[in-house]
């Protein structure tokens, strides 16, 4: 319990660093989306992924390598070292995902869309990582196997805000050209 608590207290550092790219890209977003500089819109999503992946990697290996030092600022315990690195090793090194999951949430919430996020949310980080923990590590009971539902969850939910941020994207387009065709028509 003790690694487990140090390890998640040291990743707090990496995810408030993923969570600001989340607010910049939400503002921003937002900011771009209602001046109507739509390609500045698609630019911040860009720019943030690149960023955010740029960061959480740095940190999060940065992290891994000098896990047993931080670690070791917390208990001076061998056995609650090794814990604690072992929980990082496997969640720091793809905190990436979960900062790309949420640049594109954030993204989706500055253009108006915040339900489909959220429920998306909802689904990966709730439900799946309940299901995962009674089946996936029901089944197996080893700490790998709860610690990977993290990952795993990012990346579900990373792949259903992209599959939002493709529909709402398309079906903005289509509304604004055909404002446009409205407009030149009267």
């Amino acid at each position: 319990i003790a690694g487990n608590t140090i390890a998640a207290n040291l990743g707090g550092f990496t995810y408030t660093v993923m969570n600001s790219f989340f607010h910049a890209t939400l503002a921003f977003t937002g900011q771009s989306y209602g001046a109507k500089k739509y390609s500045r819109v698609n630019r911040i999503l860009v720019i943030g992924v690149i960023q955010v992946t740029f960061f959480g990697l740095f940190m999060g290996f940065g992290e891994v390598l000098l896990g047993e030092q931080l670690a070791g600022l917390y208990n001076k315990d061998s056995e609650v070292i090794a814990a604690a690195v072992y929980r990082m090793t496997i969640l720091l090194p793809t905190y990436f995902i979960c900062g790309i999951m949420e640049v594109f949430a954030g993204n989706l919430r500055g253009m108006g869309c915040s339900l489909v996020p959220m429920l998306s949310s909802v689904f990966g980080a709730c439900i799946l990582r309940s299901w995962w923990t009674i089946v996936v590590f029901g089944a197996l009971g080893t700490r790998f196997s709860l610690y990977v539902s993290y990952p795993i969850s990012w990346l579900v939910t990373l792949i259903l805000h992209a599959i939002t941020l493709i529909v709402v994207k398309k079906r903005q387009r289509a509304l604004r050209e055909n404002s446009d065709t409205l407009t030149q028509d009267a």
